[in-house]
């Protein structure tokens, strides 16, 4: 039934997003810090419009949303389609997802209506229940008490939680990344520490230089043109080059290009323009 408020807002959100992208034609590149600024100010209320009340149950409307956030974000990567979807762009400028951004919206509407849940009506609450249960570690929102702000702070940390195990498992379930994102250490603001957080925005995207920020992020989220990635694509009449092959003597040279980039990262001179 809130089909069309989906269509609504995914075109108002991507006339907005093309807008911003096409800003680097007057302003020459944005860092990515920048860009995401500009996506959280100026898109994403768009993604996020009247999610309180019409939940994401059908999965073709949220699709709508969700396709808009993984272009946008693609674009500020600088990374193509071929990447892996947005399993890893979200996660590496912290931008929650839009399924779980929108449920942590529902969560905190008001509860005081309660008992019209209790009495078997239909309501949002039961909507939010399935969409909570439909999560990678499934969320149970308990109407059997008061949804008082201790409950509903305690479902916000489980949607959460399972947001990063979903990430966790996107990363560690994937042989074409797996070996750079997994178990990375950022540092926190309060501890002053190395520690793994699944939804960052790292580091290396502060680069100065928009071409080193754009290969080395192409290399983490495997939207590289080297053999190990490129033999894996239909073109030219080419056929698909399976992973143990690929990662044999077609590789060999690619290995001396990364190891020679993070090299010049290692020793500071990628930071130097």
């Amino acid at each position: 039934m809130w089909r069309e408020q989906f269509k609504v807002e995914a075109g108002k959100a991507t006339t907005v997003a093309n807008v911003l992208l096409g800003l680097d034609r007057f302003v020459g590149s944005i860092p990515a810090w920048d860009a995401r600024a500009l996506y959280m100010a100026r898109v994403d209320p768009y993604l996020t419009a009247g999610c309180d009340v019409c939940l994401d149950v059908d999965a073709k409307s949220l699709a709508l949303l969700e396709r808009v956030q993984v272009k946008f974000l693609r674009r500020i990567l600088g990374v193509g389609r071929r990447s892996l979807k947005t399993r890893l762009s979200r996660p590496e400028v912290s931008v929650l997802p839009s399924p779980i951004g929108r449920d942590e919206t529902g969560i905190e509407r008001p509860a005081g209506i309660i008992s019209l849940v209790r009495n078997q009506r239909l309501f949002w609450i039961n909507d939010l229940r399935i969409v909570l249960s439909r999560l990678y570690v499934p969320v149970a929102l308990n109407i059997g008490g008061d949804l008082d702000v201790p409950a509903v702070e305690a479902a916000m940390k489980c949607v959460e939680k399972s947001m990063e195990a979903w990430i966790d498992d996107e990363i560690e379930s994937s042989s074409r990344v797996r070996d750079l994102p997994v178990d990375r250490l950022e540092m926190d603001s309060e501890t002053k520490k190395l520690v793994k957080k699944s939804l960052d925005f790292r580091h290396y995207l502060r680069l100065a230089s928009p071409a080193h920020r754009i290969t080395l992020t192409k290399m983490v989220l495997s939207s590289h043109s080297l053999a190990i990635e490129r033999r894996r694509w239909t073109e030219r009449g080419k056929k698909i080059v399976p992973q143990r092959w690929r990662l044999g003597t077609i590789a060999a040279h690619d290995k001396s290009v990364v190891i020679s980039v993070l090299k010049g990262l290692h020793r500071g001179t990628l930071y130097d323009h």
